[in-house]
């Protein structure tokens, strides 16, 4: 029996996000996507062909594309084109950044105006989710080479750079946590690894009724000082991950993982501190891939 677990939840959500409400058009069969009505902005950055896809010969499936709208065809050897039904899909998004989109313009389209209103407390909890199949460019799109960054590292130095300039820094520390999720169990990506991962080793998600918020029981939070100290700590989780050969990637990951960036400011004349979190890969956090 396939059971529905939090994750396949969160994986059923960004997709019918994705595909918003299908209209009664038939040529091409079309997915409208209310972006004045959806609480989730969701964004699709189309891929140049890989160097293995373009030694097969292999063409692109899209048709047609404009800054909110793109037209997929189906692959001549697929199954919807030989039965003639989905051969042809219209989809719309927040945005569509086409093949030759730099790093800079999908962070200042989607991670500025987030961090703008995460730091002017509008939004105390940001969350960014990247989705798609293996060798889609989601790791390049979210970490980026060191050459040509990509949000999770523009964010960090985006962040510590207001807090230089325009914050005070002395009421201001930045903690970091990173944990994946595999075969449904919650493994924490700061700790040292074990040779090999068992359901014991896991952490438990439990609630803060006190606060209604979900938490990953022991999860370590790593105190960063600067960007690179908080690259540092992604880049060791990543060697943390698990990973596996797939037929489309030689280095593809097996979890769904988690970077979170939480910034604290303590209140001056008072003894507490209130937490406010700016995320990614998801929730009060950050989400990497």
């Amino acid at each position: 029996m396939d059971v529905e677990t939090p994750t396949k939840k969160l994986v059923k959500l960004a997709q019918d996000k994705a595909k918003g409400t299908p209209s009664s058009s038939k040529h091409p069969k079309k997915y409208l996507y209310a972006t004045d009505e959806e609480p989730l902005e969701v964004y699709i950055r189309i891929r140049p062909l890989n160097e293995d896809e373009q030694k097969r010969g292999d063409s692109s499936c899209i048709e047609n594309s404009s800054d909110k709208e793109l037209i997929i065809s189906a692959p001549e050897k697929s199954t919807a084109y030989r039965t003639a039904s989905g051969t042809r899909t219209k989809y719309s998004f927040t945005n569509v950044f086409p093949e030759t989109t730099s790093q800079t313009e999908v962070y200042e389209t989607i991670a500025q105006p987030m961090f703008n209103s995460f730091l002017s407390g509008e939004r105390p909890n940001c969350l960014l989710l990247s989705f798609g199949n293996s060798s889609a460019g989601k790791t390049y799109s979210i970490t980026g080479p060191d050459s040509n960054p990509g949000l999770i590292p523009r964010l960090l130095s985006n962040l510590f750079q207001s807090i230089s300039t325009s914050l005070n820094s002395s009421r201001f520390k930045v903690l970091v946590s990173y944990y994946e999720v595999y075969n449904e169990d919650v493994f924490d990506l700061l700790r040292a690894p074990s040779i090999q991962k068992h359901a014991h080793q896991a952490l438990q998600v439990k609630e803060n009724t006190d606060e209604s918020r979900f938490y990953v029981d022991g999860l370590i939070e790593k105190l960063v000082s600067s960007a690179d100290q908080a690259l540092d700590q992604l880049r060791d989780g990543n060697r943390n991950r698990t990973f596996a050969e797939t037929a489309l990637n030689h280095d593809s990951s097996r979890s769904h993982s988690i970077f979170t960036i939480k910034l604290v400011e303590t209140i001056v004349n008072k003894s507490v501190e209130s937490p406010s979190v700016v995320a990614s890969k998801h929730k009060r956090t950050m989400n990497g891939k």
